[in-house]
């Protein structure tokens, strides 16, 4: 305990002391670090104090110039709080351009509300928020605030900023050499001075003046390029419940134990539960009755609260209330399948297409999501549970290409999650368009899709015809039509079928004369905008794909084809195209095209290509077809 109060007194005192010799000026600043950036860190430091397995503090102390208005955003303070981590203190101070300061603003001046991630039905997180206008810029802020945690899986990282510049980086971790701590420099060539004294290390990470980096867009979440000091415990306790974190093996342990049940189903519920399956004997057929039956019984609700993130609800409680969240879903379906006589295992799992790949070499925790996998005889199962449209052994781009934490009764074990393949996601697009005497049209479109296309064709499905419309145009570039009508739907979970109308006062693009100039089709196979032409990090498509397009074209009598585009074929190995053209009479006309994105992870070094070749499909794509008119 006077360890403990020693430490943060003398963090105080350094604190304050430096803040007292500390010159606001903006003029103070090197010319270098101002030059092509709107912020300059003048200070940015961390001091983690680990206390315990359970608890530890954590302070903040920034100093950051923002030289123009386009910095207005670091004006905006958030904190997030939870049941674990309290704000025990916040400064925010504001000073001119000669630093002079302006105000300052304390812990009761922020509004506290819930936080809200867009998926939780109820969380305990909170944000702690404060707006400090400026009446000019330049200006400078000093923030200072501490956290108090009091159980942790994780321990904070730091990060330096890449749009920023940076004069002072400084990241400081004291820990019981008892317990220690683990830690990876990612990015940066920075390793930290220690000192141990009396059975208490020190690690200090400091670097002065960092330049901006530019990181491209369009490859995995900037995090994966930003430099950063992690750190993460080799104990731990949280909300109760001790582990450890020495490797992926004993953090495995600890998650598997979580999902151990005292109570699990009633007798009667499972005998109903077995009689889904009796008159079927093989693994993968039982697997197919009673994910349906999970698909069709029970809904997906987030709710987050302690332990509760990372522990399931019961199966009975689940199979009572007919909800639970991604943890308590698939060990509902592991429990249902191990009535079956079924072995399977939850996969922790950090989902999202461009969420960056966990590092095998660092333990830590950055998953967001679980799923269920099955072994079987030569083969291997793996389930979303979440869904309830999904075919058995469907993953999607939300977790393909992925290493996942598996939990077994030995622990845990990284494992991979199948690759994605582009035959899995396809569209399929049948239009007939009929162009009239004054250049309007309707079109009949059928639309076949499976994958991540079917999943999209889905949600938009429960929008108005105005969102529809608009999440086409945005997605799909579809030319805006006036009035679009879903005639009819059907899904079988493996492929969804769509036809609907559209109706456009004005086909044509542009008229010359008697010209009217028209796209070959109404909506853009490849509508990604590539624009430079080469990368030093990896570009990251949503997910590879085969897109098929049967356009039919019929015109009046009176009109006549003046110009047709030529068959075209554009084959460079992981990226296809092609487009044939047909006139199958004097009044309507056939077009065939064909996108294939192979994978949708592209390392840097193949990124030329793909630029080449999704410009050379843009050009194409941009061709008009020219009508004669009388």
């Amino acid at each position: 305990m006077r360890f403990r109060s020693l430490l943060s007194i003398a963090f105080l005192l350094i604190i304050k002391t430096g803040s007292a010799q500390f010159n606001y000026a903006v003029s103070n600043i090197p010319d270098t670090l101002k030059k092509n950036v709107a912020v300059v860190y003048r200070l940015d430091e961390a001091f983690l104090n680990v206390l315990s397995q359970s608890e530890y503090t954590y302070q903040v102390h920034q100093i950051i110039t923002l030289l123009s208005p386009e910095a207005e955003g670091y004006l905006q303070h958030q904190i997030g709080i939870d049941k674990f981590n309290s704000l025990q203190n916040i400064q925010v101070s504001l000073y001119n351009a000669d630093g002079i300061l302006q105000k300052t603003y304390s812990k009761k001046e922020f509004e506290t509300f819930a936080a809200y991630d867009g998926i939780s039905l109820v969380t305990d997180d909170k944000v702690m928020a404060l707006k400090t206008p400026s009446q000019s810029y330049p200006c400078t802020i000093d923030v200072r605030y501490e956290i108090k945690n009091t159980g942790y899986i994780e321990l904070p990282d730091w990060n330096i900023n890449p749009s920023a510049s940076t004069e002072i980086f400084r990241y400081t971790v004291m820990v019981s050499s008892d317990f220690d701590i683990r830690y990876k420099e990612k990015n940066i060539n920075l390793k930290p001075i220690i000192k141990d004294s009396a059975g208490i290390k020190k690690y200090i990470w400091e670097l002065q003046n960092c330049l901006p980096r530019k990181i491209e867009a369009d490859g995995y979440q900037r995090i994966r390029y930003v430099s950063s000091i992690q750190v993460a415990p080799n104990i731990f306790q949280y909300d109760g419940y001790a582990g450890s974190f020495k490797n992926w093996n004993r953090f495995g342990a600890w998650c598997y134990s979580l999902y151990n049940e005292t109570t699990s189903l009633s007798k009667q519920r499972s005998n109903k539960i077995m009689n889904l399956v009796a008159n079927h004997n093989e693994a993968r057929e039982r697997i197919n009755i009673l994910y349906s039956y999970l698909k069709s019984n029970m809904r997906y609700v987030s709710i987050q609260l302690g332990i509760g993130g990372f522990k399931p609800f019961s199966s009975a409680f689940v199979d009572e209330k007919k909800y639970g969240d991604c943890k308590a879903l698939t060990n509902y379906m592991r429990t249902m399948l191990g009535i079956a006589g079924i072995k399977s295992y939850p996969a922790l799992i950090n989902a999202g297409y461009d969420n960056p790949p966990l590092d095998p070499d660092f333990p830590s925790s950055p998953f967001n999501h679980v799923i269920l996998c099955v072994p079987i005889e030569n083969d291997t199962v793996w389930l979303e549970c979440t869904s309830n449209t999904a075919e058995t052994g469907y993953l999607g781009t939300f977790t393909e290409n992925k290493i996942a934490l598996l939990l077994t009764e030995q622990g845990g074990k990284l494992i991979k999650t199948p690759f994605s393949n582009y035959l899995a996601n396809q569209l399929k697009t049948i239009n007939r368009i009929t162009i009239n005497d004054d250049g309007s049209a309707q079109v009949q479109q059928e639309i076949l899709s499976s994958g991540s296309y079917a999943d999209f064709f889905r949600q938009i499905i429960k929008s108005s015809p105005e969102t529809q419309a608009e999440y086409l145009r945005v997605h799909f570039s579809y030319k805006t039509s006036d009035r679009l009508n879903l005639v009819n739907t059907s899904d079988t979970g493996k492929m969804y079928k769509a036809n609907m109308i559209l109706n456009y006062p004005k086909f044509f693009d542009f008229r010359s004369g008697n010209k009217l100039f028209i796209q070959p089709r109404f909506f853009k196979l490849a509508n990604h905008d590539l624009k430079q032409d080469e990368r030093s990090i990896e570009y990251v498509f949503e997910e590879p794909y085969l897109k098929t397009d049967i356009t039919l074209i019929s015109i009046p009598a009176r009109f006549k084809w003046e110009s047709l585009l030529e068959n075209k074929t554009i084959d460079a190995g992981d990226f296809y195209y092609s487009r044939e053209v047909i006139k199958l009479s004097e009044e309507t006309l056939q077009i065939k095209t064909q996108l294939i994105l192979k994978k949708n992870i592209i390392p840097a070094v193949q990124y030329k290509t793909a630029f080449s070749f999704f410009n050379e499909v843009k050009k194409e794509e941009n061709k008009k077809l020219v009508l004669l008119t009388p």
